[in-house]
């Protein structure tokens, strides 16, 4: 019997002229009929809702319904993907950056998965990242979530997650409205990532991620992505700083999380230090301090060089290359550990 539950796909724009009709055309094709086609434009200066507009005009018939958002000014992707999500009225909701593209069974899989296992709340799956050279698709190797990940708990799924070791499927997920709806959509505050603090939200409250290996979504790779700004001017860094906080007590309630807490902050110590306020720093590192799990010597030499970071007097770039070669001799066991409160 044809399955006539209705999923919306959720287009999320940004200045995507160059891209957009390509994701447009993955939607028309999907083998799924049941389909509505919701397009949330977050403020672009280019060509790109004219072209969504016309596009509509051509295609709509396609769809049970589709809907045009746009804004005057942006307004960062988090609220971009809530103006899409509450529009939706689909049971399912299938949310695609407007450079990216779905598979023509993306839906149809999605849905005889969900079909088998009908507790499932939010599904991922497999995608393709590629690049575009001299006009032609150069195709990378298939991304999906390990089987490690997939055999953990909700628990500690969250740990892997809060410190980077999820793998980046997000382009896949396929998300139930009701969980939005009971989590609180995604969080708005983090301008650039939508993802990442509302995978936190999930298996905070013990929804668990599951996958199929199924390959759904071909993931564009180019120097606008998210992903890497948020790398280049350090927002992922500041985020992490506010995720921490928001769920330190969740981070130091075990050894394991503890030991993972320490391990994230001493590999990344300099970039947050160089993107992230005095004052965040600070309490940052007091937080890891509390958790008796780092030497007093790269305790004193962090706090040290984060006071003396920004500063550029001679005493200031002396301090600051004492404590680099004390933390450098510290990674490399010269100094006996030891957990004392200072």
């Amino acid at each position: 019997m044809e399955d006539k539950t209705l999923v919306s796909i959720c287009i999320i724009s940004y200045n995507s002229a160059d891209f957009v009709l390509e994701t447009l055309e993955s939607a028309k094709e999907q083998g799924y009929k049941h389909i509505e086609l919701i397009i949330s434009d977050d403020g672009s200066t280019d060509a790109t809702v004219e072209l969504c507009k016309k596009w509509l005009q051509n295609n709509e018939n396609r769809f049970q319904r589709t809907e045009l958002i746009t804004v005057e000014t942006n307004t960062g992707i988090p609220a971009n993907c809530n103006r899409a999500v509450r529009a939706a009225r689909g049971e399912w909701i299938k949310l695609i950056a407007a450079d990216d593209i779905l598979l023509k069974d993306c839906i149809t899989d999605n849905m005889e998965y969900i079909r088998i296992n009908s507790e499932t709340q939010i599904l991922f799956s497999a995608m393709r990242p590629f690049l575009v050279v001299n006009g032609e698709k150069n195709f990378l190797p298939p991304v999906k979530l390990s089987q490690y990940f997939l055999d953990l708990n909700a628990d500690q799924q969250f740990i892997e997650i809060i410190f980077g070791k999820m793998d980046g499927v997000a382009p896949t997920a396929f998300i139930a409205r009701r969980l939005f709806e009971k989590l609180g959509y995604y969080d708005e505050a983090f301008k650039l990532a939508e993802d990442y603090p509302f995978w936190l939200k999930c298996t905070a409250n013990q929804v668990r991620f599951v996958s199929m290996d199924k390959l759904t979504v071909l993931y564009r790779r180019h120097d606008n992505n998210a992903g890497v700004v948020k790398v280049i001017n350090g927002t992922i860094y500041k985020d992490r700083i506010r995720i921490f906080k928001q769920y330190l007590n969740r981070l130091i309630a075990n050894e394991s999380s503890r030991a993972a807490f320490i391990k994230y902050y001493k590999t990344n110590y300099f970039s947050f230090i160089k993107f992230c306020s005095e004052s965040d720093n600070l309490e940052l590192l007091q937080n890891v301090k509390k958790t008796n799990k780092i030497s007093n010597l790269f305790y004193f030499s962090v706090k040290n060089y984060i006071l003396t970071f920004s500063r550029n007097n001679l005493i200031s770039r002396l301090l600051r290359s004492i404590c680099y070669r004390l933390l450098i001799k510290e990674e490399k066991g010269l100094f006996k550990k030891h957990s004392e409160i200072i």
